[in-house]
């Protein structure tokens, strides 16, 4: 509490809307830790989501290549 307001003490997880195990977890991880520029440089203009959205999709079409 601070003065008169209480104020959360963590963030909330970020939600990514569609994006399935495939393209969230890995991506996401290697994107912040391992291209720490291109993250960056995503957040501030907005496009993080469209970003991770496209490599799920990717992804996924890859799985189903060598699946099928």
């Amino acid at each position: 509490m601070q003065g008169d307001y209480y104020l959360a003490d963590r963030l909330p997880t970020p939600k990514y809307n569609g994006i399935s195990a495939y393209g969230s977890g890995g991506t996401y991880r290697n994107l912040k830790q391992c291209r720490k520029v291109l993250y960056i440089s995503l957040l501030i203009s907005g496009r993080r989501n469209c970003y991770l959205t496209e490599m799920d999709k990717q992804s996924k079409d890859l799985f189903f290549q060598i699946v099928t």
